[in-house]
């Protein structure tokens, strides 16, 4: 199983949280406490080969990587 790093910096009141950009399936998620994530709903860019996002004023202190369900296309239907 994949298991890809997550990597995160500090600075003043702002958090970067990095990622390879090639992960397919993963979805960036973050959290106050351990037990209520939610998924990540601003801007992710692409920089030198990596996914990154900024929470800008540091609201967020767990962040994770949660894996989703790979998409199939739909089974053909038979009769």
């Amino acid at each position: 199983m994949l298991t890809p790093r997550l990597n995160a910096t500090a600075a003043l009141n702002a958090v970067t949280v990095s990622w390879p950009a090639g992960l397919v399936n993963f979805n960036l998620q973050a959290s106050t406490n351990l037990a209520d994530w939610s998924s990540w709903i601003h801007a992710v860019v692409n920089t030198n080969g990596q996914s990154v996002a900024t929470d800008a004023n540091a609201s967020f202190s767990f962040f994770r990587l949660s894996a989703s369900a790979p998409r199939f296309p739909p089974a053909p239907l038979t009769y």
